[in-house]
Protein backbone atom coordinates (compact mmCIF):
# COMPACT_ATOMS: atom_id res chain seq x y z
CA UNK A 1 0.00 0.00 0.00
CA UNK A 2 1.38 3.49 -0.42
CA UNK A 3 2.37 5.76 2.03
CA UNK A 4 0.41 9.59 2.65
CA UNK A 5 0.54 12.16 4.91
CA UNK A 6 -2.50 12.45 7.27
CA UNK A 7 -4.75 15.60 6.66
CA UNK A 8 -7.65 17.00 7.97
CA UNK A 9 -9.34 15.42 4.64
CA UNK A 10 -8.88 12.24 6.70
CA UNK A 11 -10.39 13.20 9.58
CA UNK A 12 -13.57 11.71 9.04
CA UNK A 13 -12.42 8.04 7.96
CA UNK A 14 -10.19 8.27 11.04
CA UNK A 15 -13.32 9.15 13.48
CA UNK A 16 -15.65 6.18 11.95
CA UNK A 17 -12.37 3.96 12.37
CA UNK A 18 -12.37 4.69 16.34
CA UNK A 19 -16.02 4.61 16.44
CA UNK A 20 -16.09 0.99 15.02
CA UNK A 21 -13.38 -0.09 16.81
CA UNK A 22 -15.03 1.36 20.10
CA UNK A 23 -18.22 -0.10 19.27
CA UNK A 24 -16.80 -4.03 18.39
CA UNK A 25 -17.45 -3.73 14.72
CA UNK A 26 -19.16 -3.09 11.73
CA UNK A 27 -23.02 -4.02 12.88
CA UNK A 28 -22.97 -2.28 16.52
CA UNK A 29 -21.04 1.08 14.25
CA UNK A 30 -24.06 1.23 11.75
CA UNK A 31 -26.40 2.08 14.49
CA UNK A 32 -24.08 4.75 16.05
CA UNK A 33 -23.09 5.99 13.10
CA UNK A 34 -26.29 5.74 11.09
CA UNK A 35 -23.74 4.46 7.60
CA UNK A 36 -24.32 1.37 6.20
CA UNK A 37 -21.28 -1.41 6.62
CA UNK A 38 -19.95 -0.81 3.48
CA UNK A 39 -19.50 2.82 3.82
CA UNK A 40 -17.98 2.00 7.23
CA UNK A 41 -15.71 -0.29 5.58
CA UNK A 42 -14.71 2.48 2.58
CA UNK A 43 -13.76 4.82 5.47
CA UNK A 44 -11.69 2.01 7.37
CA UNK A 45 -9.96 0.98 3.93
CA UNK A 46 -8.96 4.94 3.50
CA UNK A 47 -6.96 5.31 6.46
CA UNK A 48 -5.52 1.79 5.96
CA UNK A 49 -4.36 3.57 2.82
CA UNK A 50 -2.71 6.65 4.34
CA UNK A 51 -1.51 4.59 7.30
CA UNK A 52 0.34 2.29 5.04
CA UNK A 53 -1.08 -0.95 7.55
CA UNK A 54 -3.84 -3.00 7.99
CA UNK A 55 -5.86 -2.06 10.80
CA UNK A 56 -8.40 -4.78 11.14
CA UNK A 57 -9.41 -8.26 10.25
CA UNK A 58 -13.38 -8.58 9.52
CA UNK A 59 -15.06 -12.06 8.19
CA UNK A 60 -16.88 -14.19 9.77
CA UNK A 61 -14.53 -14.70 12.05
CA UNK A 62 -15.57 -11.51 13.39
CA UNK A 63 -13.94 -7.74 14.07
CA UNK A 64 -10.55 -8.15 15.43
CA UNK A 65 -8.12 -4.96 15.37
CA UNK A 66 -4.64 -5.34 14.14
CA UNK A 67 -1.33 -5.02 16.77
CA UNK A 68 -1.18 -1.60 13.81
CA UNK A 69 -4.80 -1.05 14.28
CA UNK A 70 -4.68 -1.03 18.28
CA UNK A 71 -1.79 0.91 17.96
CA UNK A 72 -3.48 3.87 15.39
CA UNK A 73 -6.74 3.62 17.51
CA UNK A 74 -5.10 4.74 20.97
CA UNK A 75 -2.95 7.63 19.12
CA UNK A 76 -6.45 8.73 16.64
CA UNK A 77 -8.33 8.62 20.46
CA UNK A 78 -5.51 11.40 21.39
CA UNK A 79 -5.34 13.51 18.71
CA UNK A 80 -9.34 13.66 18.08
CA UNK A 81 -9.56 14.48 21.69
CA UNK A 82 -7.51 17.49 21.92
CA UNK A 83 -8.95 18.36 18.16
CA UNK A 84 -11.86 18.80 20.37
CA UNK A 85 -10.91 20.14 23.30
CA UNK A 86 -9.82 23.63 20.46
CA UNK A 87 -12.97 25.21 20.26
CA UNK A 88 -13.77 24.19 24.41
CA UNK A 89 -10.79 26.41 25.40
CA UNK A 90 -11.09 29.45 22.97
CA UNK A 91 -14.92 29.29 24.40
CA UNK A 92 -13.72 28.97 27.58
CA UNK A 93 -11.42 31.85 26.70
CA UNK A 94 -14.83 33.89 26.01
CA UNK A 95 -16.39 33.04 28.84
CA UNK A 96 -18.76 30.41 27.21
CA UNK A 97 -19.49 26.53 27.35
CA UNK A 98 -20.17 24.61 24.20
CA UNK A 99 -19.13 21.07 23.22
CA UNK A 100 -20.41 17.23 24.96
CA UNK A 101 -19.92 15.77 28.15
CA UNK A 102 -20.10 12.48 27.76
CA UNK A 103 -20.99 10.86 31.36
CA UNK A 104 -21.13 7.16 32.26
CA UNK A 105 -22.84 5.38 35.01
CA UNK A 106 -23.55 2.40 36.42
CA UNK A 107 -27.55 1.07 36.65
CA UNK A 108 -29.58 2.50 39.49
CA UNK A 109 -28.19 5.80 40.36
CA UNK A 110 -31.34 7.35 40.78
CA UNK A 111 -32.76 7.21 44.42
CA UNK A 112 -34.35 9.29 46.90
CA UNK A 113 -31.26 10.14 48.51
CA UNK A 114 -29.24 11.42 45.84
CA UNK A 115 -31.30 14.04 43.27
CA UNK A 116 -29.43 13.19 39.89
CA UNK A 117 -32.13 14.32 37.86
CA UNK A 118 -32.54 17.71 39.56
CA UNK A 119 -28.48 18.22 39.10
CA UNK A 120 -28.63 17.86 35.58
CA UNK A 121 -32.13 20.30 35.23
CA UNK A 122 -29.79 22.50 37.00
CA UNK A 123 -26.73 21.61 34.51
CA UNK A 124 -28.95 22.18 31.54
CA UNK A 125 -30.04 25.88 32.76
CA UNK A 126 -26.86 26.94 33.43
CA UNK A 127 -24.77 25.47 30.07
CA UNK A 128 -27.91 25.45 27.46
CA UNK A 129 -25.03 25.28 24.86
CA UNK A 130 -23.51 21.84 26.19
CA UNK A 131 -24.91 18.71 25.10
CA UNK A 132 -25.25 16.15 27.18
CA UNK A 133 -24.30 12.63 26.46
CA UNK A 134 -25.49 9.54 29.49
CA UNK A 135 -24.87 6.33 29.62
CA UNK A 136 -25.27 3.54 31.84
CA UNK A 137 -22.24 0.91 31.69
CA UNK A 138 -21.02 -1.84 33.82
CA UNK A 139 -18.63 -1.42 36.41
CA UNK A 140 -15.91 -2.30 33.70
CA UNK A 141 -17.27 -0.62 31.06
CA UNK A 142 -16.40 2.53 33.39
CA UNK A 143 -12.98 1.74 34.32
CA UNK A 144 -12.52 1.32 30.06
CA UNK A 145 -14.11 4.38 29.18
CA UNK A 146 -12.10 6.51 31.60
CA UNK A 147 -9.10 4.96 30.61
CA UNK A 148 -9.75 5.19 26.77
CA UNK A 149 -11.72 9.05 27.29
CA UNK A 150 -14.83 7.64 25.60
CA UNK A 151 -16.48 9.55 28.55
CA UNK A 152 -15.44 12.16 30.34
CA UNK A 153 -17.04 12.14 33.97
CA UNK A 154 -18.14 8.84 35.75
CA UNK A 155 -20.69 7.85 38.46
CA UNK A 156 -19.96 4.29 40.26
CA UNK A 157 -18.71 3.01 43.46
CA UNK A 158 -15.85 3.54 44.68
CA UNK A 159 -14.43 -0.31 45.64
CA UNK A 160 -10.98 0.50 46.10
CA UNK A 161 -8.64 3.68 45.20
CA UNK A 162 -7.35 3.80 41.80
CA UNK A 163 -4.70 6.05 41.76
CA UNK A 164 -5.04 6.74 38.29
CA UNK A 165 -8.85 8.28 38.74
CA UNK A 166 -9.97 11.33 41.14
CA UNK A 167 -12.82 10.25 43.35
CA UNK A 168 -15.43 12.52 44.45
CA UNK A 169 -18.13 11.27 47.31
CA UNK A 170 -21.46 11.47 46.87
CA UNK A 171 -23.61 9.30 48.56
CA UNK A 172 -23.74 5.89 50.41
CA UNK A 173 -25.28 2.95 49.37
CA UNK A 174 -25.92 -0.53 50.62
CA UNK A 175 -26.37 -3.78 49.06
CA UNK A 176 -27.18 -7.07 50.34
CA UNK A 177 -27.25 -10.66 49.43
CA UNK A 178 -30.87 -11.56 48.52
CA UNK A 179 -33.18 -14.06 48.30
CA UNK A 180 -37.04 -15.16 47.53
CA UNK A 181 -38.74 -15.20 50.83
CA UNK A 182 -39.61 -18.56 52.21
CA UNK A 183 -36.47 -20.00 50.21
CA UNK A 184 -33.65 -21.29 52.05
CA UNK A 185 -30.63 -19.53 51.19
CA UNK A 186 -28.19 -22.09 52.13
CA UNK A 187 -25.98 -23.64 49.45
CA UNK A 188 -28.25 -21.63 46.60
CA UNK A 189 -26.01 -20.36 43.67
CA UNK A 190 -24.46 -16.83 43.38
CA UNK A 191 -26.02 -15.73 40.42
CA UNK A 192 -22.61 -13.80 38.36
CA UNK A 193 -21.93 -10.65 37.23
CA UNK A 194 -19.09 -8.47 36.97
CA UNK A 195 -19.26 -6.29 40.30
CA UNK A 196 -16.30 -6.92 43.11
CA UNK A 197 -18.93 -7.54 45.60
CA UNK A 198 -19.31 -10.86 43.49
CA UNK A 199 -16.16 -11.18 43.58
CA UNK A 200 -15.88 -10.77 47.42
CA UNK A 201 -18.35 -12.94 48.12
CA UNK A 202 -17.85 -16.11 45.78
CA UNK A 203 -14.24 -15.88 47.47
CA UNK A 204 -15.47 -17.32 50.81
CA UNK A 205 -16.97 -20.22 49.15
CA UNK A 206 -20.21 -20.43 51.13
CA UNK A 207 -22.13 -20.31 47.52
CA UNK A 208 -20.91 -21.76 44.52
CA UNK A 209 -20.69 -19.72 41.30
CA UNK A 210 -24.52 -19.52 38.97
CA UNK A 211 -26.06 -18.33 36.42
CA UNK A 212 -24.07 -15.17 34.76
CA UNK A 213 -26.35 -11.74 34.10
CA UNK A 214 -26.33 -8.82 32.67
CA UNK A 215 -28.14 -5.94 34.75
CA UNK A 216 -30.05 -5.62 38.21
CA UNK A 217 -32.87 -6.74 36.63
CA UNK A 218 -31.50 -9.86 35.01
CA UNK A 219 -30.44 -10.63 38.61
CA UNK A 220 -33.73 -9.83 40.77
CA UNK A 221 -35.44 -11.82 37.85
CA UNK A 222 -33.11 -14.84 38.55
CA UNK A 223 -33.51 -14.19 42.60
CA UNK A 224 -37.26 -14.69 42.04
CA UNK A 225 -36.84 -17.96 40.44
CA UNK A 226 -36.05 -19.20 44.12
CA UNK A 227 -33.60 -21.19 42.79
CA UNK A 228 -30.52 -18.61 43.19
CA UNK A 229 -29.57 -15.57 45.39
CA UNK A 230 -27.54 -12.70 44.37
CA UNK A 231 -26.61 -9.13 45.36
CA UNK A 232 -28.36 -6.13 45.04
CA UNK A 233 -28.63 -2.72 46.53
CA UNK A 234 -31.12 -2.41 49.11
CA UNK A 235 -33.04 0.30 47.25
CA UNK A 236 -33.81 -1.33 44.42
CA UNK A 237 -34.75 -5.10 46.14
CA UNK A 238 -37.41 -2.71 47.78
CA UNK A 239 -38.60 -1.61 44.54
CA UNK A 240 -39.39 -5.27 43.09
CA UNK A 241 -41.03 -7.58 42.16
CA UNK A 242 -44.55 -8.58 41.57
CA UNK A 243 -43.54 -12.38 41.64
CA UNK A 244 -42.56 -12.33 44.78
CA UNK A 245 -41.22 -10.59 47.96
CA UNK A 246 -37.19 -10.21 48.05
CA UNK A 247 -35.09 -10.55 50.97
CA UNK A 248 -31.93 -10.14 52.57
CA UNK A 249 -30.37 -13.59 53.54
CA UNK A 250 -29.65 -12.32 57.54
CA UNK A 251 -26.37 -14.23 57.90
CA UNK A 252 -24.51 -12.17 55.35
CA UNK A 253 -22.87 -8.87 56.35
CA UNK A 254 -24.00 -6.16 53.80
CA UNK A 255 -21.59 -4.12 51.86
CA UNK A 256 -21.50 -0.77 51.68
CA UNK A 257 -20.45 1.20 48.60
CA UNK A 258 -19.35 4.74 48.48
CA UNK A 259 -21.00 6.23 44.99
CA UNK A 260 -18.70 8.74 43.40
CA UNK A 261 -18.11 11.02 40.43
CA UNK A 262 -14.88 10.07 39.12
CA UNK A 263 -12.46 11.96 36.63
CA UNK A 264 -9.05 10.75 34.91
CA UNK A 265 -5.91 12.40 36.78
CA UNK A 266 -3.69 13.13 33.65
CA UNK A 267 -6.97 14.66 31.95
CA UNK A 268 -7.52 18.47 32.76
CA UNK A 269 -11.32 18.51 32.88
CA UNK A 270 -12.82 21.01 30.87
CA UNK A 271 -14.83 23.85 32.23
CA UNK A 272 -18.28 21.86 31.52
CA UNK A 273 -16.70 19.42 32.96
CA UNK A 274 -15.68 21.47 36.16
CA UNK A 275 -19.27 22.99 36.30
CA UNK A 276 -20.98 19.39 36.37
CA UNK A 277 -18.05 18.36 39.28
CA UNK A 278 -19.16 21.07 41.26
CA UNK A 279 -22.88 20.50 41.34
CA UNK A 280 -22.26 17.11 42.06
CA UNK A 281 -20.28 17.96 44.73
CA UNK A 282 -22.73 20.54 45.87
CA UNK A 283 -25.40 18.04 46.04
CA UNK A 284 -23.19 15.45 48.35
CA UNK A 285 -24.07 13.87 51.05
CA UNK A 286 -20.86 12.54 52.37
CA UNK A 287 -17.98 14.54 53.37
CA UNK A 288 -14.94 15.04 50.73
CA UNK A 289 -13.04 13.03 53.89
CA UNK A 290 -14.85 10.11 52.19
CA UNK A 291 -12.30 10.29 49.53
CA UNK A 292 -8.86 10.30 49.13
CA UNK A 293 -7.89 12.98 46.01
Amino acid sequence: MTKHFLTERNLKSLRIFCAAAEAGGFSAAERTLALSKASISRHIRDVEEVLGVKLCERGPGGFRLTVSGIAALKQAQIALDALSRIKLEVDEVKGLLSGVIRIGMTEHIINKQYDLPGILRQYAQLAPDVTTDVRVMTFAQINHALRERTIDIAIRGRYEQDHLFHFFPLFEERQRLFVLEGINPQGLPLIYRPHPFVYELLATGHHPKGPSASGLEAVACLIASGCYVGILPETYAAEVWDYGRLVPVQTQDCYVNIVSAIIEKNRPPSAAVELFLQLLQQHSCLTPSSSKR
